[in-house]
């Protein structure tokens, strides 16, 4: 089985002297295979952890879990977000509203990855999703993930067309997961792939 470790490096800065406080854990059980994707800080000073779940060996269910530990890395809580496909994360965000996005992955047995998004509030459980969206019979990938200061949130991602050729594409959804912006897709005959997104000062 596998377990995730997280090491977390934090530098307090003083006047002139920077002092380093570190420390390093590990999660998981003797049963299941789980693989930390995606962290982001909460404002009470700990962290929400997106992760996947092996619920049968060889990754044939793979869940979608979030887990929250405070700022000495305790665990404070862990969530089953949903065990009805393949899942893998890969962006999380907060929200203003103060909630979070996560973005990624999923499938089932035998099928192409589809991209998906969901929110869930500050304890774990789940507003809305996971929603997928993408290409029927193509494989996609949400690779991006950015919440704006009017809480909506941009999702950009891979659509692959073959193995020699693949598209960025880029999704608007509002704080109820409702699509603001349908998929827009930027073509070429060569391979694309996007890992980050950010707004503009001019808000674009």
């Amino acid at each position: 089985y596998i377990q995730f470790f997280l090491t977390i490096a934090i530098l307090l800065q003083f006047s002139v002297v920077g002092v380093a406080q570190s420390w390093q854990k590990s999660y998981g059980n003797s049963t299941n295979n789980q693989e930390g994707k995606a962290i982001v800080a909460t404002k009470d000073g700990g962290y929400i952890i997106a992760f996947t779940d092996d619920e049968v060996s060889g990754g044939i269910k793979r869940n979608l879990r979030v887990m929250k530990i405070d700022g000495d890395g305790n665990k404070q809580w862990d969530k089953l977000i949903s065990n009805s496909f393949i899942f893998e994360p890969s962006k999380m965000e907060a929200t203003p509203d103060g909630n979070y996005v996560i973005v990624g992955k999923q499938k089932l047995l035998n099928a192409d990855y589809d991209p998906f998004i969901t929110k869930i509030n500050h304890l774990g459980e789940v507003i809305w999703g996971p929603t997928k969206f993408g290409t029927t019979g193509e494989e996609d990938n949400a690779t991006a993930l950015k919440v704006t200061s009017n809480n909506e949130y941009i999702v950009a991602g891979n659509h692959t067309i073959s193995n020699t050729n693949s598209d960025v594409f880029w999704v608007k959804y509002d704080a109820n997961g409702q699509v603001l912006t349908t998929p827009k897709t930027y073509q070429t005959d060569l391979k694309e792939y996007v890992n980050c997104i950010t707004q503009s000062p001019d808000g674009g």
